[in-house]
């Protein structure tokens, strides 16, 4: 989530370059090398590309449901609720 808010400020304020203090912890070993072996602006895309395809993984997966979405809603919805 932390660095899905990075992106959305970067993209609000429109500065190219990523923050010095950027985790990357959040994605595997290939994304990380990958982002740690670029600088400026290919730094940024390289990140956002690796934000957005972990988040397809956690959606794809389940652990993130998407609101009003009938493939991806939270598990809990397909459950019987108590009062039925």
């Amino acid at each position: 989530m932390k660095a899905l808010s990075i992106v959305k400020d970067l993209n609000e304020s429109k500065k190219v370059n990523l923050p010095d203090d950027i985790e990357v912890n959040f994605t595997n070993k290939k994304w990380r090398k990958i982002i740690e072996n670029k600088s400026g602006p290919e730094k940024r895309h390289y990140y956002e590309i690796s934000v957005l395809n972990e988040m397809k993984n956690k959606i794809r997966s389940g652990d993130i449901s998407v609101l009003r979405s009938k493939s991806f809603k939270d598990f809990e919805e397909y459950l019987v609720s108590n009062e039925d």
